[in-house]
């Protein structure tokens, strides 16, 4: 199976981010873990675009719409930052929704300290990373099927309705 993947950093205002009283201080960031991630993926001649939700201000609608035009789509990486709970949690089930057989990876702090939660509260997304991305998304994104998974340190998934840890 040739995957095809796309990592977003989804989308969040400076007040969602850094508080009402701060928001004026804060900073879009540019999302140099998925970059990080996407260098890894590209030396091992894996197909991978970075959306970053956040700079192009960009609505669900939109990313869900910007999926549907490219069709070779297989997994799609988005980071999950504890602020951002909320909007992944709709975003994952914007995308699944509309591409039921995408493989949903979320990955980030939040993932690292809730490992399993994340997965129970994100229903609609398929792992959680634990820790740095960069080899396990590689590791995902030469699976030949999702039967693999279990062979994959440093991830949750889902496996027949339960959820699934393989501890670093």
């Amino acid at each position: 199976m040739k995957n095809s993947i796309l990592l977003i950093n989804p989308p969040l205002s400076l007040e969602e981010r850094y508080g009402k009283d701060m928001a004026q201080f804060g900073a879009i960031t540019e999302p140099l873990g998925l970059a990080y991630i996407a260098g890894m993926l590209e030396h091992h001649g894996i197909q991978v675009a970075i959306l970053d939700a956040q700079a192009e201000k960009m609505s669900i609608n939109l990313i869900v719409d910007q999926i549907s035009t490219t069709k070779d789509i297989t997994i799609i990486g988005i980071t999950l930052l504890t602020p951002m709970h909320g909007v992944v949690k709709r975003l994952c089930d914007r995308i699944k929704q509309s591409h039921p057989t995408i493989l949903i990876v979320l990955g980030g702090p939040h993932c690292t300290a809730m490992k399993e939660q994340v997965l129970a509260e994100i229903e609609s997304a398929d792992i959680s990373c634990i820790g740095e991305g960069e080899l396990t998304m590689t590791a995902i994104a030469q699976l030949q099927n999702k039967a693999e998974l279990g062979g994959i340190e440093g991830i949750c998934y889902r496996n027949n309705g339960s959820i699934i840890s393989n501890n670093q």
